[in-house]
């Protein structure tokens, strides 16, 4: 059938021929011989559409009939490989099972073995020892000589056996080193290889396990048998000593002279022994102080890179989820605190104390005991304004500007925590930017004590106590330009008698210094050790922005404080009450300090 397309341009043909003077009759065989060519076309179109679409379905049931026999192929193949693992596992079962029945019988015979063996040895260390009996009246004629000879050799033979025992010890922890690297190699190679197999790693770490307890029950069985072993050997040598030292009691009156100039002989051996001895520990001491100091400078910069981590992370530094800081103990007022502070959350005391100490701006520990121990994991400084600094430095709440408060410090120095006195209540302001006040009224009262109080438990004197004469460390120090007014955990002229009643806890040591080399150098003081450990609740000891842990406390003849001195570098460093600062590079004075500044 011609479409309408194909009539249209015919119709137009036609018009066109007859307009160009051709007869109708060849018009119209022209358009059906072009009709029946068409239709031709139209036919073999169609042929060769159906002679595709059945090469498609024959390739179709082809793959199909591929992808059929390939999954009963696989099949067949998970088929035999399940029965191969079954078969596998029956196999081993049976081995195992075989080879515990031959671990049982083997242990069986051999402690049969050990039984007669050990009933063998016994009859015969009696009838040796009912030999050595008939022999002892005979012995005891025998010359001086011989028997300092025999005693040689049972101390030989002794010495020979420790030297044995020993070499046994370090053999048995060498064979239990090895077999933890290759336990511990074993493990890493089933991880690696879980991540290819993950049934056949099911099976395999069974069956590792399984050899390994099976070992460990072996070692612990060869272990007691030895323990046995040796148990029998010590009564052996006691049974040994007691019949030595029978004949040693018998033969005392005839040998006394030969064994004092044995004795004497051995007094000097153990003196160059004991001093060989004494030389070598010292060398180890130094060797071992070279390799504590070592150890102390890289945990000094472990501490400092976990700090400077710790501040460069900005995750929050205090868990507030302790119950000393939870209802009922504490209610929330304020969801949120809009105001601006003149610090920044977990900004370190230290940075906080070097910026404002420019301004008119006083801090310092706060050293109540009541107070410090209801703020578990946090202490205190105490802040005042004196009003003078601009106001971007003040602190304002709700519009007013705070002239005291409370600065509240974690564990690792960092800041947590602002409280301060409104409306006459104590109000805690914390890292979060929550607002709370706590339910106990005991609380306004220490708080206003503490906020009224001048910074500092106690009041400074002046000046210094009067450096002068012998004691002024002028003359055999270096005076630095700097005066030290850094974060402190220690008061001038504080009692010795307080200073160790405020460091009686775990965080902290105090140890008295006897040295002689090391008072001398400080004539009219007295000085003792002072280490600060990893907790804390009076803040840490700073120095150039450098955490100090070991320092000597110096006191005077009225058991004040008068100066703090430490290790800095590669240089001894000493603090007066006066705020001067002197240092000390001498290498005769560094060799006295670094022993007794280590870390106690």
């Amino acid at each position: 059938m011609m479409r309408r397309s194909q009539k249209i341009v015919i119709c137009s043909l036609v018009v066109t021929l007859m307009q160009a003077g051709i007869s109708l009759p060849l018009l119209a065989a022209t358009a059906q011989s072009d009709e029946q060519r068409q239709q031709e076309e139209y036919r073999r179109w169609q042929d060769e559409q159906r002679r595709q679409w059945q090469e498609e379905m024959r390739r179709e049931r082809a793959r199909k009939e591929q992808e059929r026999a390939e999954a009963q192929k696989r099949q067949e193949q998970a088929r035999l490989a399940e029965e191969q693992r079954i078969e596998e596992q029956k196999r081993l079962e049976e081995q195992q099972r075989l080879e515990e029945q031959q671990k049982l019988e083997a242990q069986k015979r051999l402690e049969e073995q050990q039984r007669i063996e050990a009933q063998q040895r016994l009859e015969e260390q009696e009838r040796l020892e009912a030999q050595k009996r008939l022999e002892v009246e005979e012995k005891r004629r025998v010359e001086e000589a011989r028997l300092a000879q025999e005693q040689r050799l049972a101390e030989q033979k002794l010495e020979a056996q420790k030297r044995l025992e020993e070499q046994q010890r370090i053999e048995a922890q060498k064979r239990l080193e090895e077999q933890e690297r290759l336990e511990a190699q074993k493990r890493l190679e089933a991880e690696e290889k879980r991540r290819v197999e993950e049934a056949r790693l099911a099976q395999e770490q069974r069956i590792e396990e399984q050899k390994r307890l099976e070992e460990q029950e072996r070692l612990e069985a060869q272990k007691r048998l030895e323990a046995e072993e040796k148990r029998r050997v010590e009564e052996a040598r006691l049974a040994e000593e007691q019949r030595l030292a029978e004949q040693q009691r018998i033969a005392e009156q005839k040998r006394l002279e030969e064994q004092q100039r044995i004795e004497a002989q051995k007094r000097l051996e153990e003196q160059e022994r004991l001093e060989a001895q004494k030389r070598l520990e010292e060398e180890r001491n130094r060797q071992a102080e070279i390799v504590r100091e070592q150890l102390r400078l890289a945990e000094q910069q472990r501490l400092e890179q976990q700090q400077k981590d710790i501040r460069q992370s900005g995750l929050k530094s205090f868990d507030w989820l302790h119950d000393a800081y939870r209802e009922p103990a504490w209610r929330q007022i304020a969801a949120s605190f809009d105001g601006k502070l003149p610090w920044q959350w977990r900004e370190s005391r230290y940075a906080i104390f070097e910026r404002l100490s420019a301004a008119n701006v006083q801090l310092g520990p706060v050293y109540d005991r009541q107070w410090n121990s209801q703020l578990p994991g946090l202490h205190a400084d105490r802040w005042h304004d004196d009003g003078g600094q601009t106001a971007d430095g003040a602190f304002w709440y709700r519009g007013k500007r705070i002239y005291d408060a409370m600065l509240f410090y974690d564990d690792r120095d960092e800041l947590s925590g602002v409280g301060l006195l409104w409306n006459d209540a104590f109000i805690f302001i914390r890292d979060n930017n929550a607002v709370y006040q706590p339910t106990d009224a005991a609380w306004l009262e220490q708080s206003g004590a503490l906020l009224r109080r001048p910074v500092g438990l106690r009041e400074q004197r002046p000046t210094g106590q009067g450096w002068t004469g012998g004691r002024d460390l002028a003359q055999r120090w270096r005076r630095s330009n700097f005066n030290y007014n850094e974060p402190s955990p220690f008061q001038w002229h504080e009692s010795r008698r307080d200073m160790r009643e405020r460091f009686s806890s775990s965080a902290y040591q105090l140890e008295p210094i006897d040295s002689h080399g090391w008072n001398s150098l400080f004539p009219g003081l007295r000085s003792e050790k002072w280490h600060e450990g990893d907790g804390h609740n009076q803040g840490y000891f700073w120095y150039h922005g450098t955490r100090v842990r070991e320092a000597a406390l110096f006191y005077n003849e009225s058991e004040e404080l008068v100066g703090v001195g430490f290790t800095f570098g590669d240089v001894l460093v000493f603090i007066r009450d006066d705020a001067e600062v002197y240092h000390q590079d001498d290498a005769a004075m560094l060799g006295v300090a670094l022993p007794l500044l280590k870390r106690l």
